[in-house]
């Protein structure tokens, strides 16, 4: 993914609001190529909903910048999941190396909300990606997982 100019604020960077639009933007991506179309679950009015966000920055972005999400899926109940996700810039070291620079993490609660906006339980299909993913790689809290990344 690349920043846009029109993301950036009056300081040069971007807005810090924006950052929630590049985690659902790669969680939806991510999601469609797992095989869960969002929009297909919408029309049959159930639909994926975010409970809690909770984001963290640890550097900026700026004009013309490439980075990539890595997302990772920590827990999984009946009702919710829970994924974290991380934004990292690609940079070149005082040694000429390239290394992962951590921009910002995200963690969101899941849940599924049925035509009356109430929440359900996750279908099937999306419980067993999720728990595939989960069990597939540790939460990218710790160890970065290149298993699932945009």
């Amino acid at each position: 993914m690349g920043v846009r100019d029109y993301e950036l604020d009056q300081f040069g960077v971007v807005n810090n609001a924006v950052y929630a639009n590049y985690f659902q933007h790669a969680r939806h991506e991510g999601l469609e190529r797992l095989g869960i179309d969002c929009d297909a679950y919408a029309r049959a009015n159930l639909g994926l909903a975010i409970t809690d966000m909770r984001l963290s920055y640890k550097a900026p972005l700026r004009s013309k910048d490439k980075f990539r999400v890595l997302s990772g899926v920590s827990r999984v109940t009946g009702a919710r999941a829970v994924m974290d996700e991380v934004i990292l810039k690609s940079v070149t070291n005082g040694d000429g190396e390239e290394k992962d620079m951590v921009i910002a993490k995200c963690q969101v609660t899941l849940v599924v909300l049925d035509g009356g906006y109430k929440a359900t339980r996750i279908p099937a299909a999306i419980k067993d990606v999720f728990t595939t993913l989960m069990q597939e790689a540790s939460s990218i809290t710790g160890e970065y997982s290149e298993h699932w990344m945009f």
